[in-house]
């Protein structure tokens, strides 16, 4: 009896031993399948995921640069404006001074000053259409300071060096402030 409960127990043992293997069997074939699937992507997944939060970190930086850039450009296009107007400015209103001055002390510091701009602010923030202005402005009140009865050109020429500026301050701050026929008024 001894024998045959040994017997039993051997066969019990064997059937358990049988069962694990099977069961073991198919933990590998399921593991197998995982690792031929998904289970072959797992380990990399973490590295797509740690490039695409790089990726997406060097879009962000290149974002906030063009930003940046843009918006020093955008102040330095404004610095830059607003000292074109300003130049723009005085210098009609010294050939104004220029072509309605009766007296000559005034004028000799008009002079002087707008031949200043003439020679130097002008040349850093004109277009072509003000340069051309400004030097027919400059040759009439040569002109004009030999023969006194050129005011009446002296002032049309003020009068076009203003029209050129304000041409060319409307084109770059791009505003519309409609036509302007000099020669009606």
């Amino acid at each position: 009896m001894d024998e045959h409960k040994n017997e039993n127990f051997d066969q019990s043992k064997l059937q358990l031993e049988l069962e694990k293997t099977r069961l073991e069997v198919e933990q590998l074939k399921i593991k197998n399948r995982w690792d031929r699937g998904f289970g072959k992507f797992a380990n990399v997944i973490p590295i797509y995921i740690a490039v695409g939060a790089f990726l997406f970190g060097l879009y962000q930086f290149n974002a906030e640069q063009a930003r940046s850039n843009e918006a020093k450009e955008k102040e330095f296009k404004k610095h830059f404006w607003e000292k074109q107007l300003d130049t723009y400015s005085e210098l009609c209103n010294l050939a104004s001074r220029l072509s309605t001055a009766t007296d000559s002390i005034s004028t000799i510091a008009a002079y002087k000053r707008y031949d200043e701009l003439y020679h130097g602010d002008m040349v850093i923030f004109q277009d072509t259409n003000v340069m051309r202005s400004s030097k027919n402005f400059l040759l009439i009140y040569l002109d004009f300071r030999r023969s006194p009865s050129l005011q009446r050109v002296l002032q049309d020429s003020a009068r076009s060096l203003a029209f050129s500026c304000r041409t060319s301050i409307l084109k770059t701050w791009d505003i519309n402030l409609g036509q302007l026929d000099l020669k009606r008024y």
